[in-house]
Formats: C-alpha cells, structure tokens, sequence
C-alpha cells in the first residue's frame, strides 16, 4: 500500500487570459479556487494523505517576478534550504501554477520555471499533455513544465478552469508519489 506524505501545497494561483490585470484586481481567478476544491475532493478519496494549502498568490506575468516568487517559496531564509532545519525548510513540498503556458507572448510561466528547477519532470508533462489531448486536442499547446527544486515539486498548470480540471485528473495519483521521492531523494543526498 502506498503512503502518503502531508502534501503542503503552495497554490499560485495564474490566471489564463491576461494575468496582469488579475493580478491587479480587474477580475476574479477561477482556476485557482477550481484548483484547491479539486485537491481536496482527491484527498478525501485517500485518508492517509494530509492537504494543507499553505499559501495562494497572483503574480502577473513577468518573468522576473514568476522566478522571484518561486525562489521565495522554495528557498525560504536561505539560498539553500535545508529540508531537516525547520529554519530553512521549504514553504512547501507542491507547487502548483495555473496560467501563463500559452503561446503569447506574455506567456512565460514555464520559461520562469525553468529557471529554477534543480531536475525536470519531463514525462510527468508528456504524460498530461498526452492524456489531456485525447479529451481536448488543443491541449498540445500547453508549454507546461514540471520538476523539483530541492524536496519541492513544481508543475505548471494551463489556466482554463476546464483543462486543470483535465490536468488534474491524470496527475493527483501521482504527484504524492513524485513529492515522497523528491523528499526521499533530497535526504539520501
């Protein structure tokens, strides 16, 4: 039987059309909310695994501010987080984006993860696109990126409320697993 770790998930919350002005108030996310209410309808279905939404955040879609934000979350009070230290532990062992994978030019989610991710996640994304894709064709376009930066995992996902709920389907069963093995992993290190 598979364990589950607490997943303390740090929802940012990027809204799909155009992020800056969400994050300016001009309108309401709808697919971070969407997000967190799906997370817990999934860990009701597994009572060994613990949710704590720890924190949500709208960022606009600027680079800079996309990997600020991440370093934040990943690396509080230190360069280099400590996943043993409770000083330097990370915020969060999930993070999930919602937004900013398209192919517009303000789109840059995934070039901002990039940035920061210590190991990429690859055939999680190519397993979600490819699945998602079978429902909705256009979901090959999402530049979506996934990995782990020390015990956290980041995965992007798009910002249509529809395709994080297609996402979402096909990565909850996994996504506790990848986070106990990034823990794992970071601690034999």
């Amino acid at each position: 039987m598979l364990s589950f770790p607490t997943l303390d998930l740090l929802l940012w919350r990027h809204p799909w059309q155009v992020s800056d002005r969400a994050a300016q108030g001009v309108y309401d996310d709808v697919s971070g909310p969407q997000t967190v209410q799906r997370l817990n309808e999934f860990s009701k279905t597994f009572p060994d695994m613990e949710l704590q939404v720890v924190a949500t955040k709208v960022v606009p879609d600027e680079e800079g501010q996309i990997v600020e934000v991440l370093e934040e979350w990943t690396h509080p009070g230190s360069q280099v987080a400590d996943a043993f230290d409770p000083c330097t532990r990370p915020l969060c062992n999930l993070i999930l984006t919602t937004g900013g994978t398209g192919l517009s030019r303000r789109d840059v989610t995934p070039e901002a993860t990039q940035r920061v991710l210590h190991k990429t996640l690859r055939a999680l994304t190519t397993l979600l696109v490819m699945e998602t894709s079978k429902v909705q064709p256009l979901a090959c376009l999402s530049r979506g990126v996934a990995g782990t930066v020390g015990t956290t995992v980041i995965l992007n996902l798009p910002g249509s409320p529809v395709a994080v709920d297609q996402y979402l389907q096909v990565a909850l069963p996994i996504l506790p697993f990848a986070v106990q093995q990034a823990e794992r992993t970071s601690r034999k290190i």
